[in-house]
């Protein structure tokens, strides 16, 4: 599962936003529209960044396409795949 975090104004947003993108298999659903109409609210909410975390076997090549990029990652967590933090600045 993602879980996806926005920084800036209204961290509130959260929720709403993973609990819009946990709804659907990224990799497989073609809903980069959904992640695009996602970050468009998180502005217009006064935020300046998307933070959220995944793992190698989820859609980490699906966020980086989205202009997401790695901020952290924890080898071997879960054995034999990673945990990734990955950002998104949207601030204009």
């Amino acid at each position: 599962m993602t879980d996806i975090r926005c920084g800036g104004a209204n961290p509130q947003l959260a929720a709403v936003l993973a609990d819009r993108i946990n709804s659907f298999n990224v990799a497989e659903t073609g809903i980069g529209w959904l992640l695009q109409a996602i970050t468009e609210e998180a502005r217009t909410r006064s935020c300046t960044q998307i933070v959220l975390h995944t793992h190698t076997f989820q859609a980490p090549d699906f966020y980086l396409r989205h202009g997401f990029e790695e901020a952290g990652r924890a080898d071997g967590y879960p054995a034999g795949h990673a945990f990734l933090l990955m950002r998104k600045d949207i601030a204009r």
